[in-house]
């Protein structure tokens, strides 16, 4: 059970936190651009040129862009976790992750596979220990 804050400006500078890196996303139009690209490659191109590449290491690589995503969300996990009063609340939002990583070791003990073959797509995003 979640106790409720003593007060109604607990959660007031992580909403001023949020708004401020709510200028750095990606807008409609930069998001249009990329998903027109001809390639991953000019997709990729697209993402260095914008604010968000300045704010993360992209590198050159397409193949790369679920790394920098994923690096990306970490961050954020961090963060949330830093500025928000009662981080228990934000269990629910990492959710998604550890029912993907039960899902992976449900699908991997059914057909035999072992660890080493889905270490790969095991997220690190959510609340339970992958180990």
């Amino acid at each position: 059970m979640i106790k409720r804050t003593s007060s109604k400006t607990d959660f007031a500078y992580a909403t001023g936190v949020i708004r401020s890196l709510e200028t750095q996303l990606l807008n409609q139009n930069e998001i249009d651009r990329m998903m027109l690209a001809k390639d991953a490659s000019d997709a990729f191109r697209i993402l260095n040129e914008t604010d968000y590449a300045n704010n993360k290491e992209t590198g050159t690589n397409p193949a790369e862009l679920q790394k920098v995503i994923t690096e990306g969300l970490l961050e954020i996990q961090t963060l949330m976790e830093k500025i928000t009063p009662d981080t228990r609340i934000l269990n629910i939002d990492w959710l998604e992750y550890d029912f993907h990583n039960i899902k992976t070791m449900l699908k991997a003990k059914l057909t035999g596979k072992s660890y080493e073959d889905i270490e790969s797509i095991m997220s690190k995003l959510g609340k339970i220990d992958i180990s």
